[in-house]
């Protein structure tokens, strides 16, 4: 990694990100459609820059947790403190094979070095104790869309809540032994202290979370996410795939984690636990729920029959209210590990079932996807280090139906120098309802491919990152009416000469070819996509506390037609380390053909939410975020405004605007006590 996750670090309590994380979060949302949960990981930033993290005895998943290495770099430290003993400095670490000189600089104030020896934790204190030493917060944030939608006008509007979006967090740690909170939400639209919703929130969500406990090593009760091996079995919340870090593939997260965001979808509610009974540790989880699904019927005997789960998390109208948590869903797990050396293997399994029947719509591409009332996933998982190459993989089953894995092995040719080769074989039957591994397509299923990824670094300034991919699907997918396949590659140079200046440049193309039917003759027609997209991007520190960031992308698109696209943006950032306010703004012109050839740019934004709105069209994009501190209290204030020359209205259905712009507006207070 080239970029620090923030970009520097002062007295301020929250860091802004860097564009290394930035450029991560909009290639995630450039490939995938619908919500994406980053606030786990940066959670785990908020809690290294409170309580580094003791490299001297961190294992590979606290390691993982910082988001900027690599499982060679990770097993590269580990095997240096076996053989040499503990770190004496941070500055020791470009010394560990793998590691520079700008890494140890990007990685020092999440970290520390600690030469005493590691002892098991105390006790927890009591209540008292635990309100007293713990660090608490309470989050409330607000805003909506200021021009009114089509949705709220008439007499009798459709939606029958008010365009706000409310959002509340309560949070308590204690070290990291014991985390204790909750999350509540309401979309815009929904109703709040009423109708549907008579106690609040549409979303509830609490969490406990206990860690080195005396009996149990993790025990999570509430919401929580479950990880296990390379995300072929179970995998809830982020999970990455291709980006510019192109080295970054093999997976180290933690088996449990307590579930902290707004997704209403992507969690486990129930309890968790975890024991450590060296060399092998025993993770088991159930779970029981109910989930929205897209209801289709109902049997005599009364069993209900759905055809997919609903993913939006909004309930507003008459349809969705009547597929919200219809459906009661339990699923049971477990993993056993053993990790000792330089091997690590871990059993892998989940069961789960729902009081429906699961029977998708009759098309196609949904010939092998999964129906009936229940399923079970089992894998094996691997991660072996053997001197320069480091292996990982997992291979996994469906019962009763396919099977898939993924393989992959990470080596560092010399110091600055890293390949990584993956390959995946996912049958077209393979049916895993929780799975997110490494994939093209939306899920771990009907796919082959091979991907490399390169990096080297050509001197202290500059860096060059590639990667290549090519992936088959031997099925029908939702895009194709045959099986399809496809190709895309990224190649990025970075340069960066001073510690808080850098740019680069960044070619990336995708292409796939397949086919449609066409709804005229009937007749199967071939069709191939191609994307192209340059981009250059400068950041340049106008002084110690003005950042200015300056950004010119292009695509071109080829489909039916052929599309192009323009957006160039420049933003200023004010982080003053001692004053008690800081500010980003941005405007950004834009100018593409049409969606196909859509733009996305990552925002600023509130703590733990995102903005990466794709620019299409052809039009102005502008915001400002505010924060002021004022003791123990935080204030944040984010006003956006897109406006457009060549439209009338913007959205559609019941969320169009008659104009030619759209503002938000939304504030959010902290209190830390």
């Amino acid at each position: 990694m080239v970029f620090a996750f923030f970009g520097w670090v002062d007295a301020q309590d929250d860091p802004p990100l860097s564009s290394g994380l930035q450029s991560l979060i909009e290639e995630l949302a450039a490939s995938r459609e619908g919500s994406i949960d980053y606030q786990s990981m940066i959670e785990d930033f908020q809690e290294l820059y409170h309580q580094p993290l003791n490299i001297n005895h961190a294992d590979a998943e606290a390691l993982g947790r910082l988001h900027m290495l690599t499982s060679y770099q990770i097993q590269s430290l580990i095997r240096y403190r076996e053989r040499y003993g503990p770190l004496l400095s941070i500055y020791e670490l470009p010394v560990v094979f793998g590691f520079t000189t700008r890494l140890a600089q990007k990685m020092e104030p999440f970290i520390t070095v600690d030469l005493s020896r590691s002892q098991r934790q105390k006790p927890l204190p009591g209540v008292a104790g635990l309100i007293g030493h713990s660090r608490k917060h309470i989050i409330v944030r607000s805003g909506q869309t200021l021009e009114r939608q089509k949705g709220y006008l008439g007499l009798h509007q459709t939606y029958p809540g008010n365009p706000l979006r409310i959002y509340s967090q309560l949070g308590l740690r204690y070290h990291n032994r014991l985390r204790l909170g909750a999350t509540l939400d309401k979309d815009p639209g929904e109703t709040f202290l009423r109708n549907d919703n008579p106690w609040g929130f549409d979303f509830h969500s609490v969490h406990l979370f206990v860690q080195n406990g005396r009996w149990m090593d993790k025990l999570a009760v509430g919401d929580y996410d479950i990880r296990y091996g390379q995300g072929l079995v179970a995998w809830s919340g982020l999970a990455f795939s291709k980006s510019s870090m192109v080295l970054n593939l093999a997976r180290h997260a933690a088996a449990i984690d307590p579930y902290t965001s707004a997704n209403e979808n992507d969690f486990f509610r129930g309890v968790a636990l975890e024991k450590k009974w060296l060399p092998l540790t025993i993770s088991l989880f159930y779970s029981d729920k109910h989930i929205d699904a897209n209801l289709q019927d109902t049997m005599p005997s009364g069993e209900k029959v759905f055809s997919s789960f609903q993913e939006s998390g909004y309930h507003r109208l008459p349809g969705e209210l009547f597929d919200e948590r219809s459906v009661r869903e339990r699923v049971i797990g477990g993993s056993v590990t053993y990790n000792k050396g330089r091997m690590k293997v871990g059993l892998n399994g989940i069961h789960y079932f729902y009081d429906g029947l699961m029977i998708p719509e009759p098309r196609p591409y949904n010939a092998y996807r999964f129906s009936g009332r229940s399923n079970s996933n089992i894998s094996l998982d691997y991660q072996i280090s053997l001197n320069r190459l480091y292996f990982f993989g997992e291979q996994a089953w469906s019962l009763g139906e396919g099977r898939a894995w993924l393989n992959g092995v990470h080596s560092r040719l010399t110091p600055g120098v890293g390949l990584c080769l993956l390959h995946r074989y996912y049958e077209r039957d393979y049916q895993a309802l929780y799975a997110a591994a490494f994939a093209e397509g939306p899920r771990p299923q009907n796919e082959r491919g091979l991907y490399l990824g390169l990096e080297a670094e050509a001197g202290k300034d500059l860096l060059l990152r590639a990667y290549m991919d090519a992936w088959r699907f031997p099925w029908l997918t939702y895009a194709s009416a045959s099986p399809s396949s496809g190709w895309d590659g990224l190649v990025q140079l970075d340069y960066t000469p001073k510690r808080h200046s850098m740019m680069y440049l960044r070619f990336q193309r995708k292409s796939s070819s397949g086919s449609r039917l066409n709804a005229v003759s009937g007749l199967m027609m071939a069709e191939e996509v191609r994307r192209s997209k340059l981009r250059y991007h400068l950041r340049y520190p106008l002084t110690a506390s003005v950042v200015s960031d300056t950004r010119m992308e292009y695509v071109y698109a080829r489909s039916e037609g052929i599309s192009q696209g323009l957006m160039v943006y420049q933003d200023i950032g004010f982080h003053p380390g001692r004053w008690p306010f800081r500010f980003d703004i941005r405007f950004a012109l834009f100018d593409t053909d049409d969606y196909n050839s859509r733009i996305y740019a990552y925002e600023d934004d509130l703590l733990y939410m995102f903005s990466i709105p794709p620019y299409y069209s052809r039009g102005y994009r502008t915001y400002l975020n505010l924060k002021y501190s004022l003791g123990r209290m935080d204030f944040w204030v984010k006003l956006a405004r897109t406006g457009y020359v060549d439209k009338q209205t913007i959205g559609s259905g019941w969320n169009e605007i008659q104009g030619s712009h759209k503002t938000t507006l939304y504030t959010q207070v902290r209190l830390r006590f």
